[in-house]
């Protein structure tokens, strides 16, 4: 596999990241080239010939791979490590399901405009299409998950409510094991949502 391997100067420039990324898995910390050849499954000889030729490339500004920038170095087994494997991975996914503006799902009419909504389903994220185009702004991430899970979450409620009698929302509750006062009103929880609004 592929590393991209932070000495502790290069860590330094970035550490908040660097323990981020070690937070969540994604980078892992060694104290000595020592103990990341043991991690990695190499040598500590061949790791340090590997930091010796890649010095020299420093010194010489110029590498094999035409790498223009130098910084950091020199790489010595003594110095603690940031690494992360380097894989390939999906950072974001266009297309998916058409929806109209409250978040349902459209039917399969390649013609938007003529498209009918599919009653009972909505959709949010990444399984949504047709909301960014044909390109999608970086950030624009949210649009996908906060606002049309909020609107979807939103419209799922109101045709829950409308569809579905009290006595059914009982049923649901007790099996649940919630208790619902018979006093309280039929739409407590949406109720309650829309007076934070």
């Amino acid at each position: 596999p592929f590393r991209l391997v932070l000495n502790s100067k290069c860590a330094s420039e970035m550490l908040w990241h660097c323990e981020h990324y070690s937070g969540r898995g994604l980078m892992k910390h060694y104290k000595s080239g020592s103990e990341m050849a043991t991690a990695i499954g190499t040598s500590s000889e061949t790791l340090g010939s590997t930091l010796a030729a890649y010095n020299a490339s420093c010194e010489a500004k110029k590498d094999p791979f035409g790498k223009p920038f130098f910084r950091n170095g020199p790489y010595l087994m003594e110095d603690s490590y940031f690494v992360a494997t380097i894989e390939p991975v999906v950072h974001y996914s266009m297309g998916g399901l058409y929806v109209n503006e409250l978040a349902e799902v459209l039917d399969n009419n390649t013609d938007k405009t003529a498209a009918k909504r599919i009653s009972g389903l909505w959709c949010a994220g990444e399984c949504a299409g047709g909301v960014h185009g044909i390109n999608r702004l970086g950030g624009n991430s949210l649009l996908d998950c906060v606002v049309f899970g909020r609107v979807a979450g939103t419209e799922a409620c109101k045709y829950l409510l409308s569809n579905v009698g009290r006595l059914r929302l009982n049923i649901v509750a007790s099996q649940l094991g919630s208790e619902v006062a018979t006093s309280a009103p039929a739409v407590p929880v949406v109720a309650a949502i829309r007076s934070e609004e």
